[in-house]
């Protein structure tokens, strides 16, 4: 009876051993198996960044492209404004003066569809991120600082300067800045 006391004891000091060496591996697998998750989440979070980065990455390419194809666009619509601008009035109903008149018209639609518009700079106060002062224009008419005439016409791209309208700017003569500046003198003496 003793012998199977003693044989109880063993196999219940075995069950413990074993239990505890259990317990021990599956510990440590858990702990590899969270190891191991979190790479995973980690690595596919990494996926998900690369692609919103790689995808944004060509959507800026996209649109550099069309912004420079639109620029060459534009250099082209100019020459045709010009060329209109300037036939003799008597060659205004021949048939080429037309075919231009409907090629602008197509590019026309074609700037509006894509996004893009003039820029309205005709009187307004100048702005740089809009306009570019090709020269100034010293007169008394038209307050100091504000566009006198356009050179050649600007664009936005969906509210983005695609081009900068480049403009004359108004400036106060000579002798009208003197008035000024002694009138700001005496009031400041």
């Amino acid at each position: 009876m003793m012998n199977e006391l003693n044989d109880n004891d063993e196999q219940t000091n075995d069950e413990e051993k074993v239990t505890k060496e259990d317990k021990e591996t599956i510990e440590d697998l858990s702990k590899e198996n969270n190891r191991l998750l979190d790479i995973l989440k980690r690595s596919q979070a990494d996926l998900v960044n690369y692609r919103k980065r790689m995808s944004d990455e060509i959507e800026e390419v996209k649109k550099k492209s069309n912004s420079q194809l639109l620029l060459k666009l534009l250099s082209l619509v100019d020459d045709i404004e010009r060329v209109m601008e300037h036939a003799p009035e008597e060659q205004k109903t021949e048939s080429w003066f037309k075919g231009f008149s409907l090629v602008s018209r197509n590019l026309d639609n074609i700037l509006k569809f894509e996004g893009v518009k003039k820029i309205n700079a005709a009187g307004k106060a100048f702005q740089p991120i809009e306009f570019e002062a090709v020269t100034y224009l010293e007169t008394s008419e038209i307050p100091e600082g504000h566009v006198v005439e356009v050179v050649n016409e600007g664009y936005l791209l969906r509210d983005k300067v695609l081009r900068p309208s480049q403009v004359v700017v108004s400036k106060l003569p000579a002798c009208d800045q003197d008035e000024n500046s002694e009138e700001g003198v005496e009031k400041n003496g």
